[in-house]
């Protein structure tokens, strides 16, 4: 696979990916990342590894990466926005922190 095919459909990471293999002639086959988040007194580390351990080339059906029907495209921001005023007046949503666990069960 070459660098230049490889797309996320996110223009910035697309640039970052670019940028980062425009000196290579291939793709890396195993990738490891490493995560370091802090908040409210805890650290946590977290490694990811990709590793690709079959390739080949094949000729896919557009189909296969078609939308569902139903698919709908939501913003982050609007939905926030909007628990936070379901929860009060300004004043009080600027306080409130939503539960991001609801906002994935719609």
């Amino acid at each position: 696979m070459r660098p230049d095919r490889f797309r996320t459909g996110n223009d910035n990471f697309d640039e970052l990916i670019s940028q980062q293999y425009e000196a290579m002639n291939c793709l890396p086959l195993r990738n490891e990342v490493i995560t370091t988040t802090s908040g409210m007194g805890d650290t946590t580390v977290t490694t990811t590894t990709t590793e690709v351990v079959q390739m080949r080339e094949e000729n896919v059906d557009p189909s296969v990466f078609a939308l569902p029907v139903d698919y709908e495209e939501v913003s982050m921001m609007d939905i926030i926005g909007g628990e936070m005023q379901n929860q009060g007046g300004q004043e009080e949503a600027e306080s409130v922190m939503p539960n991001f666990g609801d906002l994935f069960n719609r």
